[in-house]
């Protein structure tokens, strides 16, 4: 029983964790900027560790073309997005 609620608690933060990045990205995919429309954008994670939840390591983007693109080339799109990221801080 412990570890079902351990589970259930994780979820919820990482469903919680998932919707503040969508909020922090203005629900917008941050490679092509399409707006989110019915279906919720993916959140990515730029390290590809689905186990970093740190909010630096998470990034929204679009179902298709975005996040499948990202399945290929990790090396290229870990180097983008943490470009990114560093770019937004000096904003």
């Amino acid at each position: 029983m412990q570890n079902l609620y351990k589970k259930i608690k994780e979820l919820t933060i990482h469903k919680v964790l998932r919707e503040l990045t969508r909020i922090r990205d203005k629900y917008k995919c941050q490679l092509c900027d399409k707006k989110q429309g019915d279906k919720k954008h993916s959140v990515h994670h730029i390290d590809y560790d689905i186990n970093n939840w740190d909010k630096e390591n998470l990034i929204t983007l679009c179902e298709h073309p975005c996040h499948h693109k990202t399945n290929t080339n990790r090396k290229y799109w870990k180097e983008l997005f943490k470009f990114v990221m560093f770019f937004r801080k000096l904003n």
